[in-house]
């Protein structure tokens, strides 16, 4: 073979390789995440979300959708089991999304990627995206930690949205 066309060749390899070990950054995650949840595609901003959290919110939502306590205290009208199905097959992070961070005026429709202050890798697998107050630019900077899934970057689910989760459970315990 042409030592030209070797070279080539080996070069091109290498270039695929180092482009298929390229992961997106830990910032760009948070960006998409934000980006989405902005324009209130909640279904699109669950696909950034980690696999491990969507498990966890799925199991801990189940028992609160049959308690008729817990649909009172947000005046909303008690789920069928179709709907209730629905929610725990894919729109969890949605339910939640919109009784966590609607109902508590986040409004992520001022988010600008500028936002983004940075990131800092804690170990190989978790990451941590330093985000300025969407609302309130005089509060402290909002941190998303991410997890690293499958070689993708993931977000974990703030502690706004899993702390108001955790409560209701053990509220309706």
């Amino acid at each position: 073979m042409n030592p030209l066309k070797l070279s080539f060749l080996i070069l091109l390899l290498n270039s695929l390789n180092v482009m298929a070990k390229t992961i997106e950054s830990p910032a760009d995650i948070v960006d998409k995440f934000l980006s989405e949840m902005k324009v209130k595609n909640y279904y699109e901003a669950a696909e950034y979300v980690a696999k491990s959290e969507l498990l966890w919110l799925k199991e801990a939502t189940k028992p609160l959708l049959y308690k008729k306590s817990f649909y009172e205290d947000f005046e909303l009208e008690p789920l069928g089991e179709k709907d209730i199905k629905e929610i725990l097959e894919n729109d969890a992070f949605e339910f939640w999304s919109q009784l966590t961070w609607e109902t508590r005026g986040k409004n992520f429709g001022l988010y600008e990627p500028e936002n983004i202050l940075g990131f800092i890798k804690e170990k190989e697998d978790i990451a941590h995206v330093v985000v300025r107050d969407l609302i309130y630019e005089e509060r402290d900077p909002v941190v998303y930690t991410l997890v690293l899934e499958s070689k993708q970057w993931r977000v974990k689910l703030p502690r706004i949205f899993k702390g108001t989760v955790y409560i209701y459970n053990e509220t309706y315990k």
